[in-house]
């Protein structure tokens, strides 16, 4: 396999990664957080009040995770400046279609969909995967003022899902990109 390929597919399966785990373990209650800020600066956003934060202090990106009070999904964000093979949104689209085709092969039992799609005000590629029994999720992913953003909103089933569905979009839509450093 060609190493830009590899570092492709190395990125989405650490966003897949990222919302895996439903318990918060070891992050702090945020009350009532009014705005979230990056470490690295790329983003504010405002989380879902009651949602329990889990940040990552030793990334070298923008990334962030918080879990529902019942601990049934997590929304997850990942901020980092764009790869020139996926500095636009048609090489994003390109990419992603690449690495879902490598997936399929790698877990044929999950399903995958990719779509072009708008959230809030971004062009955006639309990857879901489930995998049965374990994981539905739902991945957003943009290129914007020189960064690669992905949004991903995760649940143990499909009621979980769309339980928190709306409250998720809702919040990523107050995300503030500053832009590539």
């Amino acid at each position: 396999m060609n190493a830009r390929l590899w570092k492709q597919s190395w990125w989405l399966l650490s966003i897949l990664c990222l919302c895996w785990g439903y318990a918060p373990g070891g992050a702090q209650a945020a009350a009532n957080p009014k705005t979230y800020s990056d470490l690295h600066g790329y983003f504010s956003f405002t989380p879902p009040p009651g949602w329990v934060e889990k940040d990552y202090p030793d990334a070298k990106v923008g990334r962030v995770r918080f879990t529902s009070p019942d601990r049934q999904a997590t929304l997850s964000i990942i901020v980092m400046p764009a790869s020139p093979q996926e500095g636009t949104f048609e090489k994003l689209l390109a990419a992603k279609r690449l690495i879902m085709g490598k997936l399929q092969r790698e877990k044929p039992e999950a399903k995958y969909r990719l779509a072009e799609s708008t959230i809030c005000q971004f062009k955006c590629v639309k990857f879901e995967v489930e995998i049965p029994g374990q994981l539905i999720q739902e991945n957003y992913l943009l290129v914007e003022k020189g960064l690669n953003v992905s949004f991903g909103y995760a649940a143990a089933n499909p009621a979980g899902l769309e339980k928190y569905r709306p409250l998720a979009l809702d919040s990523f839509c107050t995300i503030k990109l500053k832009g590539k450093k």
